[in-house]
């Protein structure tokens, strides 16, 4: 997904990828990091609305097994 953030002025290439390993930790702009089953996403805690969205799209696709390629504009959650 590619997501066109215009009130900040960026772009965010967001991909789908394999995790090839369970060694993973907080880094320097994250204060924890886990793994959510679908059921599982906080959405009310979600903090980018580039994210909510694409996680959004991700679950409609995860049942069809098909993951197009988007293009989308995001505004600041409320």
């Amino acid at each position: 997904t590619l997501v066109n953030l215009p009130h900040i002025n960026q772009l965010y290439l967001i991909l789908r990828a394999r995790l090839v390993n369970q060694d993973f930790r907080p880094g320097p702009e994250s204060l924890e990091v886990r793994l959510f089953s679908l059921a599982e996403i906080p959405w009310d805690n979600l903090a980018f609305s580039a994210i909510e969205q694409t996680l959004r799209h991700y679950c409609q696709d995860y049942s069809a097994a098909i993951f197009p390629f988007r293009i989308l504009d995001s505004q600041p959650l409320r």
